[in-house]
C-alpha cells in the first residue's frame, strides 16, 4: 500500500483510503469448515446468527409479515444478497417489500472485505451456503429466487457458486448423496439482477467504492469528489491487474456461464446507471441466452444505480410478481 502511494501523484490524497483499508485487513474471517447439515452444526448457526445481526455483515431475515406459515410454505424462499455499502434501512425496505408479499426471506449484506480480498469471499459464502442449508432443513420442497443487487451481488453469488463446485470436488460423499450444488441450486426458481453486472474496471471500481465509502449516490459522486475519485483509481489501477484478483474476477464470470442454474433469470436496469452500462447488462443476457435460459428484462432511462424500486415502485413490484409468476408453482 505503501509503494503504491509513493508511485502516483496524490500521495497525500490516498490517506484518506488508508484508515479504512486498515480496517479491511483487521477484519477477522471464520472459516467454515461443515457444509453439510448435521446438528454440530445446527449448534454452530445459533452460537453465529446473532453475531452477524450485530455487526451487520450479514443479517438473516426470517419474520413472517404477513401470511400464516402454511400459505408462506407454498411460496418461495427470497435470498437478498445486497449492493456494497448497503445501509441497514434502505435494504430492509426489499426485505419488507418481499415480507409483505409473502414470501419468507433471507438477506445478506456482504462485508467489503468479500468483495476485496478473496480468501475473506470464499469464508463468507461458506457461512451464507451453510445458513441456506440450515433455513431448508425439512424444507427440501420449498423452492428458492435469488434477488442479488449490483455487481458486489453479482461477485459474491458467482463466490458462492465457485465454493460450491470446489467443496464437491474435494468433499466424499455416500452414494445416492445428493452433492453440495445439487441441494443448493436444484431448488433455485429464478434469479433477479437489479444493477447487475458489468466487468469490473478501475473507473467503475473508483466510483463504486468511493460511493460507498462516502454514502453518496455514485450518480453525482465523481462531480462532488473528483480527486477522491481519480486517487480511487490510481489505486484500482494495479489491483485489479493483481493476478488473484483478475483471476478471480474471470472464475466468477466463468461460474455463472458454467455453474449457474438454468431458471429464468429478470435484470432491473437503466440507462441512467453511473456504475453499470447497460450495454453490459444486455451483453450478459445474450450469454446467458446462449445457456437456454429465459431471459426477462426491464430497462428504465431515469433511476440511478439500485433505485429503479424508489423511483417506480409499481412498476418495480409488477416485474416482480410477473416474474415470480413465470417461474414458481404457485401465483402471488
Amino acid at each position: 500500500m505503501h509503494a503504491l502511494a509513493a508511485q502516483g501523484p496524490f500521495v497525500g490524497r490516498l490517506q484518506f483510503f488508508r484508515p479504512r483499508l486498515q480496517a479491511i485487513r483487521s477484519s477477522t474471517v471464520t472459516s467454515v469448515a461443515c457444509l453439510t447439515v448435521s446438528p454440530r452444526c445446527l449448534r454452530a448457526t445459533s452460537a453465529t446468527s446473532s453475531k452477524y445481526k450485530q455487526g451487520h455483515v450479514m443479517q438473516r431475515t426470517n419474520a413472517l409479515h404477513t401470511s400464516s406459515q402454511a400459505n408462506h410454505a407454498k411460496k418461495p424462499l427470497i435470498v437478498l444478497i445486497g449492493w456494497l455499502g448497503a445501509k441497514e434501512r434502505h435494504f430492509n425496505k426489499y426485505v419488507k417489500l418481499w415480507q409483505q408479499m409473502g414470501h419468507a426471506t433471507h438477506g445478506y449484506r456482504p462485508p467489503t472485505p468479500s468483495i476485496l480480498f478473496p480468501p475473506v469471499g470464499s469464508a463468507k459464502a461458506a457461512d451464507v451456503i451453510r445458513d441456506i442449508q440450515l433455513f431448508q432443513h425439512n424444507k427440501a420442497e420449498q423452492p428458492v429466487i435469488y434477488h442479488i443487487f449490483s455487481n458486489a451481488g453479482f461477485l459474491f453469488f458467482g463466490t458462492m457458486l465457485r465454493h460450491m463446485a470446489a467443496a464437491d470436488a474435494i468433499q466424499s460423499r455416500p452414494k445416492g448423496t445428493p452433492s453440495l450444488q445439487q441441494s443448493m441450486l436444484q431448488p433455485v426458481q429464478g434469479l433477479i439482477l437489479d444493477s447487475a453486472p458489468c466487468r469490473l474496471t478501475p473507473e467503475v471500481s473508483a466510483r463504486g467504492f468511493t460511493a460507498a465509502i462516502l454514502s453518496k449516490p455514485a450518480a453525482s459522486i465523481e462531480q462532488q469528489h473528483p480527486w477522491l475519485v481519480s486517487a480511487a483509481q490510481l489505486l484500482f489501477t494495479p489491483v485489479l491487474q493483481f493476478p488473484p484478483v483478475s483471476n478471480r474476477q474471470n472464475q466468477i464470470w466463468q461460474a455463472w456461464q458454467s455453474t449457474a442454474p438454468k431458471c429464468p433469470q429478470l435484470y432491473l436496469y437503466s440507462s441512467a446507471d453511473a456504475l453499470i452500462p447497460p450495454s453490459q447488462v444486455q451483453q450478459f443476457q445474450k450469454l446467458q441466452e446462449s445457456r437456454n435460459v429465459q431471459v426477462h428484462s426491464k430497462m428504465w432511462t431515469d433511476s440511478a444505480h439500485c433505485e429503479h424500486y424508489r423511483l417506480h415502485p409499481e412498476e418495480y413490484v409488477k416485474q416482480l410478481q410477473h416474474f415470480v409468476q413465470t417461474c414458481g408453482r404457485d401465483e402471488l
